[in-house]
């Protein structure tokens, strides 16, 4: 059979055991796990980021009280 240029699939056995399988998901689990911890965190820091410094009210307050 001629190769037409497209992908060459290769077949293969793959073997594991009952114990490999139960590892593979406990650790998709904990990467979904981590993964879920880091957006938490990552939009705390975010939420954190859009909230003005303190004292910037206190600041303009100021500044407008000085200039008028």
């Amino acid at each position: 059979m001629a190769h037409s240029g497209g992908p060459t699939l290769i077949a293969r056995v793959l073997r594991a055991t009952p114990g490999e399988i139960m590892t593979l998901q406990l650790m998709r689990l904990q990467i979904s796990s981590y993964q879920r911890d880091q957006r938490i965190a990552k939009a705390e820091l975010d939420a954190l980021d859009a909230q003005p410094e303190p004292g910037a009210a206190m600041n303009l307050f100021a500044d407008r009280v000085l200039r008028g």
